[in-house]
């Protein structure tokens, strides 16, 4: 790193123990950054289409982070968890707001297919909402008015979506006419590369990876993340032996109806659709419901880490004795009470995310979703 340089976050941390594949995935260790104040205190944050509170293990701690920032800006799409702690909000325009396209990417992946959507409608009179690229140029307008011109490319996408596709030898007007294409004829794959081998560090095909066993040599025959051939490691819920007779490892499930959950989950309509469906609850099985005195529709409290959520017990044949599971993103946790308002949400469905503690996996700085368990008990008004 050279004098008067400074490092990123991700480069830190894979200086010090997490040898991150990519840079663009590293919240559980942004968060950490900022308590720590490794390498550096950090004291603002730009949060674009993420809701950190809502999705990272811990909400507490992630709370914990913003507050301790001296200013958050956040950019999406609609009010939730991470904008209660923001300074700044900014409304952005959803994808059928704007138009869009896909070019880039296909270069790059060899996917085979180029996209490019218009808009369907125009946000509501009464939204000043837009998209990411204009209040980008607008913030860069502000705050760094020499740059201005540079970043009018920003309010002109078209105009290199266009080039992107001289580049790939794309028609743009077929793909402006059509939405969809074919980038290339034959499926691309050159696994030997230019120079006729793999690329590997021998050039052939390796049974253990030579680069990752120099690094990580040390961990062979030991159950860790680090080991450069495939182990299996415990689990974190298994270290205190057995499940009790009322405990459970939680895991929740995506829905399609609230997949994109930033703004479909709050809506009284996806919500009755659930109900009607039974799925707006946990879900046990029969023999583990039998054992605790619980019938379906039943109302129970799930507890962790020092923390309640009250449930609705849904009983089923299709999950294992171990496991209690829930639509993800259906219930808001600790601000179902709070500043953040979900009126169309409903408040007996699951949320690992506020149960959970705040756990890194080791060596790899990801997020250890449902490594925890979870007590079942009868709800008492």
């Amino acid at each position: 790193m050279s004098r008067g340089s400074v490092e990123s976050v991700p480069s830190y941390w894979r200086r010090h123990g997490y040898p991150l594949a990519s840079e663009s995935s590293f919240s559980m260790l942004a968060i950490r950054s900022i308590l720590e104040e490794r390498p550096y205190p950090i004291r603002a944050a730009v949060i674009l289409w993420q809701n950190l509170v809502a999705h990272v293990p811990s909400d507490s701690t992630v709370v914990e982070a913003l507050k301790k920032l001296d200013f958050v800006l956040v950019m999406d799409t609609t009010w939730n968890e991470t904008a209660k702690y923001a300074d700044v909000v900014l409304p952005t325009k959803f994808f059928f707001e704007t138009d869009n396209a896909t070019v880039c990417q296909v270069s790059k992946t060899h996917i085979g297919q180029l996209a490019l959507s218009r808009k369907a409608v125009d946000p509501p009179e009464d939204v000043d909402a837009k998209s990411v690229a204009e209040i980008v140029y607008e913030l860069v307008k502000r705050l760094f008015p020499e740059k201005a011109a540079r970043a009018e490319m920003l309010l002109n996408p078209e105009e290199v979506w266009r080039e992107q596709c001289k580049l790939l030898e794309v028609d743009y007007r077929r793909l402006s006419e059509q939405g969809v294409i074919s980038a290339f004829n034959e499926a691309v794959y050159e696994p030997l590369g230019e120079a006729g081998v793999l690329p590997t560090e021998t050039g052939e095909i390796e049974l253990i990876n030579l680069k990752a066993l120099e690094k990580f040599g040390e961990y062979l025959g030991k159950p860790h993340n680090l080991n450069p051939l495939p182990s299996w490691i415990p689990p974190r819920w298994l270290e205190g032996g057995e499940l009790g007779e009322d405990e459970f490892v939680p895991v929740d499930y995506q829905h399609p109806l609230i997949a994109i959950n930033t703004w479909t989950r709050d809506t009284p309509e996806v919500v009755e659709l659930l109900r009607l469906g039974g799925e707006d609850g946990v879900f046990i099985s029969r023999k583990r419901a039998s054992r605790l005195g619980l019938k379906d529709g039943d109302l129970a409290v799930l507890v962790a880490n020092g923390k309640e959520l009250t449930v609705r017990v849904r009983v089923s044949d299709l999950v294992g004795d171990d496991v209690v599971c829930g639509v993800h993103g259906l219930n808001p946790g600790a601000h179902e009470g709070g500043a953040v308002k979900f009126d169309g949400m409903p408040k007996s469905g699951l949320n690992t995310n506020f149960l959970s503690d705040f756990q890194i996996v080791d060596g790899y700085g990801s997020a250890a979703l449902y490594d925890f368990r979870v007590k079942l008990r009868r709800w008492r008004a």
